[in-house]
């Protein structure tokens, strides 16, 4: 006996409250199956994310390939649980394989894990951990805001290298979102 699920349940049930909300986000699993395809056909557009490896990229690859095929525009990709090691895939790897940009690199921290472990939200737990922050630019960004991380740790940093990737491509399309006399506001801590 086969199940037939409607993918186009979740766009219908959504359809009733997306007034309601500024930003509705959607986790879905990454596998092709018809929970990706329901979120796929419900969303407006997409945030892919990955981790910097070729399996999950090869998966990635997948979903990317079936939401230009559904036509769902995807905003970017988000690498998850990086550990900056050599053995890892970069950003450009992983921006010229998809044809999308990175948004943002998630480093994995055993931070994260605590605050799982302790049932509580962690960006209460460890909120000025790298983690942390670029979850909270990610969401300015998300908000066509932009976020300052006033730690010195950045501001040190920020003297002796350029920006990244990821950095830069939220940047630019910020830039493309907003009249050049009307910028994003900047949130701070």
């Amino acid at each position: 006996m086969t199940n037939k699920i409607d993918v186009y349940m979740l766009k219908k049930k959504l359809k009733d409250i997306k007034n309601e909300y500024d930003i509705i986000l959607l986790d879905s699993s990454p596998n092709l199956n018809h929970e990706i395809l329901a979120t796929m056909v419900a969303s407006d557009e997409l945030l892919v994310i990955t981790t910097p490896d070729f399996p999950t990229l090869s998966t990635t690859l997948g979903a990317v390939k079936t939401a230009r095929q559904k036509k769902t525009p995807i905003t970017g990709i988000i690498i998850n649980k990086v550990l900056n090691k050599k053995l890892e895939l970069t950003t450009e790897d992983i921006e010229n394989a998809s044809n999308c940009p990175v948004l943002a690199v998630l480093p994995n921290e055993i931070k994260i894990l605590e605050a799982l472990s302790l049932v509580k939200p962690a960006a209460l737990h460890t909120p000025r951990s790298d983690a942390i922050v670029e979850y909270k630019k990610l969401a300015a960004f998300l908000i066509k805001e932009s976020y300052d991380d006033n730690r010195i740790k950045t501001k040190i940093n920020g003297l002796f290298s350029k920006p990244k990737k990821h950095e830069l491509n939220r940047i630019n399309m910020l830039k493309e979102s907003f009249d050049i006399n009307n910028p994003p506001k900047a949130i701070k801590e």
